[in-house]
C-alpha cells in the first residue's frame, strides 16, 4: 500500500464516531489472527474457572476495590 493510501484511509478512520472507531480497531485486531484470539480467549476462560474454583474452595481470598486501590496508593508512596 503506498503513503497516500493509507494516509487516505488513515483520515477516513479518523472522521469517523468514536463508536464506529471501536468497531473498526476490533475488526481490524480480529483480522490479525482468528485462530490466535480464540486460543487467548480459551486461556482466560480456563483461568476465569480455575480462580472461580479457588474462591469456592476458599483457597484464596478476594478483597473489595477499595481495598486494592488502598494498596496501591501506599505503593505509590
Amino acid at each position: 500500500m503506498n503513503t497516500e493510501t493509507y494516509d487516505d484511509i488513515f483520515s477516513a478512520a479518523l472522521s469517523l464516531s468514536p463508536s464506529s472507531k471501536v468497531m473498526l480497531a476490533e475488526h481490524l485486531l480480529k483480522s490479525l489472527d482468528d485462530d490466535k484470539q480464540e486460543e487467548i480467549e480459551k486461556i482466560w476462560s480456563e483461568e476465569a474457572e480455575k480462580r472461580v474454583e479457588q474462591i469456592e474452595q476458599g483457597e484464596i481470598k478476594t478483597i473489595s476495590k477499595d481495598e486494592v486501590f488502598q494498596q496501591l496508593n501506599l505503593k505509590r508512596k
